[in-house]
């Protein structure tokens, strides 16, 4: 029993560690996974001219909200499990010591998970801000945040990037501007002992901040159109060559014979497919109709004779008319991903240095947002 009461000095210590150590840990997941998403969305609809920049943000903030709803029904509520960025802990009033933000005999009023992590649009976009449009710069080695949220690797210089914040830190910033909840507060070694700077921290509690950025990159595959999707894979692939020579937003015509494009375009007609860089091109004699705007998938002849996909484009088609007019680089809204749904290995070994060539002189690429970076 003596031993006992001993080893409780250094046990009881311990384990206050162990579960507030668990508390952040948890928290810096939850608001991670949070601002990993939001950092995607506000990226991919930097090109969609058919919403204002508030709209746009407007939607990231519903889709944040949306990560920790049980239904995915903003008006329903939480739903039963009442998920959230951390615990909430809330104490009663205590007695304050002279000298210090430290209350004394202080008991726990309520404990509830976290969840208010609406995030400010900041549309003055300012680079403190919960929602951040600027470009990021790959070169940069260190990719950190400093405490007044400046970064090597982030500036407003340029908008290929989309960054997202999330704070538990106790901050006030400008209304629109930028949002932060409470400090995860320490559940145990509350006593009033110490100096007055080491008892102000034990009332603070730890800062947990969360950063994720989205980069534009380039779309590796893309999907059918279908449903209520508005772009989708066209039905026909064309040359690199002959898709680099089009003028972008001048309409072209072509002719089909036996699933051979020619005249205005060289490619041939494929039946709509799931389509990724690095596939194959299949053979077929019929072209199917369709009409709108399509991603174009841009094929290379390798050295081996193999003709293989080295890209994306996008364009406003017309199968039954026989018209095409390149559009503009962007990034795709939907329906496209920077992941390949394959590997490589089909390519031949002499013809991989021929293909990576290729993919770097392809004209009006299609873009897609990519998770880059989730740091401190």
């Amino acid at each position: 029993m003596p031993w006992f009461a001993v080893l409780l000095f250094a046990i009881i210590p311990l384990m206050s560690l162990i579960v507030h150590t668990g508390l952040v840990i948890l928290t810096r997941r939850q608001m991670q996974t949070v601002v990993n998403s939001a950092a995607v969305e506000g990226l991919r609809y930097r090109d969609d001219t058919t919403k204002t920049e508030m709209e746009k943000r407007e939607q990231v903030s519903k889709l944040a909200a949306a990560v920790f709803d049980d239904d995915l029904n903003a008006s329903s509520g939480q739903g039963n499990f009442n998920l959230g960025i951390g615990p909430n802990v809330t104490f009663e009033d205590g007695i304050a010591l002279e000298g210090t933000n430290f209350k004394a005999s202080r008991r726990i009023a309520s404990a509830q998970p976290y969840s208010e992590y609406d995030l400010e649009q900041n549309l003055a976009n300012r680079i403190h801000g919960d929602m951040v449009s600027g470009g990021y710069d790959t070169a940069d080695s260190d990719h950190i945040e400093e405490s007044d949220y400046a970064r090597t690797d982030f500036d407003l210089s340029s908008e290929d990037a989309f960054l997202v914040r999330l704070r538990r830190s106790g901050e006030t910033f400008d209304s629109g501007v930028g949002s932060a909840g409470p400090t995860v507060p320490y559940l145990f070694g509350r006593g009033p002992f110490g100096n007055a700077n080491y008892m102000n921290r034990i009332e603070r509690g730890t800062i947990v901040r969360a950063t994720a950025i989205a980069h534009e990159r380039i779309a590796r595959t893309v999907g059918v159109h279908s449903g209520t999707l508005q772009y989708g894979v066209a039905p026909f692939w064309i040359e690199l060559t002959s898709w680099n020579s089009l003028t972008t937003g001048t309409e072209v015509n072509f002719s089909v014979v036996s699933g051979v494009m020619s005249g205005g375009v060289v490619g041939r007609a494929v039946s709509p497919r799931v389509v990724s860089v690095g596939d194959t091109l299949p053979i077929e004699t019929t072209l199917d109709v369709a009409i709108g705007q399509r991603y174009v998938p841009v094929f290379a002849v390798l050295p081996s004779g193999d003709r293989v996909v080295i890209g994306f484009g996008i364009a406003d088609i017309d199968t039954s008319g026989g018209m095409l007019t390149r559009i503009p680089s962007r990034i795709a809204d939907q329906n496209a991903s920077t992941k390949w749904s394959s590997d490589l290995s089909s390519i031949r070994s002499g013809d991989l240095s021929s293909f990576l060539d290729a993919v770097g002189t392809q004209s009006e690429r299609l873009l897609a947002p990519a998770l880059v970076r989730t740091v401190r």
